[in-house]
């Protein structure tokens, strides 16, 4: 009897773009690299929309820089390295390798999640066209702003260079321990605790 845990998470408000969705899905099913999440099925029915993926039992980066996990210290040098670049390859391959190729745009410590030997797995890549804008979006989340290379905030069009930033930011916490956005209620990022040091 062969059980695998499984993470479902449900899309919301998708439903005049069920045709969009189920052909979004389809190139998905395709994309294949062992730092990326993949997908493992999904559920295209009237109002439900959901993507089925492989559970990771070490949750996120986030969790173990910020959040639950971070009092445990168990991010050590050699791990943290390998996240960093187990990470980059896994933008690469989008970038360079995938059929079509593709933009995640909406990188960050939240969406690099980690397997159970703390491989990293970067989730959420494919989804920007099809997921309509709403109070979670990406420009209306302070949290995630800090995240967003400066061009796109202007001018709202991810491309390949706005990941490389994102990958940065990323980068930043691994080396640093520090969050994205230094302090809530302040535009400080680990950008500006960054500059005075290069």
């Amino acid at each position: 009897n062969f059980r695998k845990q499984i993470a479902v998470k449900r899309l919301k408000a998708l439903s005049d773009k069920t045709a969009m969705f189920v052909a979004e899905i389809e190139i998905l099913s395709r994309v294949r690299h062992k730092n990326l999440l993949s997908l493992r099925g999904y559920c295209a029915e009237g109002q439900e929309h959901l993507v089925v993926y492989d559970f990771m039992p070490n949750l996120s980066l986030h969790s173990y820089l910020h959040g639950q996990h971070s009092i445990e210290c168990v991010l050590d040098w050699k791990r943290r390295m390998n996240i960093a670049v187990g990470s980059a390859e896994g933008i690469a391959y989008l970038h360079h390798h995938a059929t079509p190729r593709m933009i995640h745009g909406d990188i960050k410590a939240r969406n690099v999640l980690l397997d159970s030997d703390f491989q990293p797995r970067v989730a959420d890549f494919g989804f920007a066209k099809i997921i309509p804008n709403d109070t979670t979006d990406l420009t209306k989340e302070k949290s995630a702003l800090a995240y967003l290379a400066p061009e796109y905030v202007m001018l709202g069009r991810a491309s390949k260079s706005c990941d490389v930033y994102s990958v940065g930011i990323v980068l930043l916490q691994l080396v640093s321990g520090r969050r994205a956005q230094l302090s809530s209620g302040t535009n400080h990022s680990i950008i500006d605790w960054a500059l005075p040091l290069a």
